[in-house]
């Protein structure tokens, strides 16, 4: 199902870089899935996140780190 969204995006002439944002968005909100569980516990018991992305086209990138009370990093 989430490959057939990123592939609906392609086909919008959207970029692959969109396209793998709205997979991993996806992923991140499935239930049956373990993506976006890349979290940490740290010594006073908060959770950060850290990650990461680029696009291989323009070679820009973008990464956050250490951040809490968040659900997706696309949203910083």
């Amino acid at each position: 199902m989430v490959s057939l969204q990123a592939i609906k995006l392609l086909r919008e002439k959207k970029s692959a870089l969109e396209a793998a944002k709205a997979a991993i968005m996806a992923l991140e909100d499935s239930p049956w899935t373990n993506a976006g569980m890349g979290s940490n516990l740290t010594i006073s018991g908060s959770v950060e996140c850290d990650a990461s992305i680029m696009d291989g086209y323009t070679l820009q990138y973008g990464a956050v780190g250490a951040v809490q009370g968040i659900i997706s990093q696309f949203v910083i």
